[in-house]
């Protein structure tokens, strides 16, 4: 079952090997499928400097992504705590452009005070 996190608009930071940008983002959902428990969002720049910046999501490697938006890491976190199915693994899916992409991830919550940040950290393979 695919639950939505938030239908509204706000951002994301984007993590590359050599350079990271904040882009708009949407759509955010939570859903346990295959053994995973998967975060999807879809990208929306919201200016000619994001849809630049979207670019190199398309063509350079994926690091991390973080994530501020209280209301998305309330919902994921309450979703995958009180889901009745398990998982073992969790994974990032970014719409783009029409094409969905799906990353491995290892997801870590950093706190600031009141304010929250989830780091979702791509697994790379090394085979």
């Amino acid at each position: 079952m695919i639950r939505s996190l938030r239908k509204g608009h706000s951002s994301i930071y984007i993590q590359h090997p050599s350079t990271g940008h904040s882009i708009g983002a949407e759509k955010y959902e939570s859903e346990i499928a295959d053994d995973k428990a998967i975060l999807r969002l879809t990208l929306n720049p919201v200016d000619s400097n994001q849809r630049s910046d979207e670019e190199y999501f398309h063509t350079d490697q994926l690091v991390s992504v973080s994530i501020d938006d209280s209301t998305v890491i309330k919902g994921f976190g309450e979703y995958v705590t009180s889901n009745k199915q398990k998982f073992s693994s969790w994974q990032l899916e970014v719409i783009s452009r029409g094409k969905k992409f799906s990353f491995p991830v290892e997801p870590e919550l950093v706190e600031h005070g009141n304010h929250k940040q989830l780091n979702l950290r791509v697994i790379t393979s090394n085979g």
